[in-house]
């Protein structure tokens, strides 16, 4: 008996194979394995959550920086390439990683720590569950009420970072999450940073 596939329905198990999905996410999928040599397309699609894998747009939202909140995911080496170029492709020693503050590149050639491999899990964890929740009945009672429950902390935190002439553009989107993500719940900061996105990029454009 296969104890890890207990739980999974037919359709279920059907959604992991990666060649069962649309082209558009077999392509990306095997796009991004391609920078990794060693790696399955398989390999890394057997990261993404099972659960975000019956939309096409919750997959490419969670791993891509051009979906949904502009936010991706890398793929990272909890032993680094540097360190250990024998592991690059070893799916065992890969995570998928937040691009939000760029850490995998500030951690540079270091080897990730016990405690960091535990935060990269539940950052990513977080995240799908809030990408998964923006489309499911949910979505239309966060955005119904977000002036609501907006705090003035976090409303403030947006205006002030659409106000700031930021050297980049980068920069205050950055500054507008980290800001929004201390205020709120993570569901409801993703909800509102869907919707506030579009203001600071076009704010942006125009500093």
């Amino acid at each position: 008996m296969n104890t890890v596939n207990v739980g999974l329905n037919a359709h279920e198990l059907h959604l992991k194979n990666l060649q069962n999905q649309p082209q558009e996410v077999i392509d990306y999928i095997q796009s991004r394995a391609g920078n990794h040599s060693g790696l399955s397309a398989q390999e890394l699609f057997d990261k993404v959550p099972d659960h975000l894998k019956d939309s096409s747009i919750e997959i490419l939202d969670f791993l891509s920086k051009n979906h949904g909140d502009f936010i991706g995911m890398e793929v990272s080496h909890i032993r680094s390439q540097a360190n250990h170029p024998h592991l690059v492709g070893d799916a065992n020693n890969i995570l998928l990683e937040t691009t939000l503050g760029n850490p995998n590149q500030v951690r540079g050639s270091l080897d990730m720590s016990d405690m960091e491999v535990e935060q990269v899990f539940t950052t990513a964890k977080n995240r799908a569950l809030a990408i998964e929740n923006s489309y499911t009945g949910d979505d239309q009672i966060l955005h119904h009420s977000i002036s609501e429950q907006l705090t003035s902390n976090s409303q403030g935190s947006v205006d002030l970072a659409l106000s700031h002439n930021y050297n980049s553009l980068t920069d205050s989107i950055h500054f507008t999450l980290e800001s929004l993500a201390t205020s709120l719940g993570v569901a409801l900061s993703y909800a509102v940073i869907k919707t506030y996105t579009p203001r600071i990029i076009a704010q942006g454009l125009r500093i």
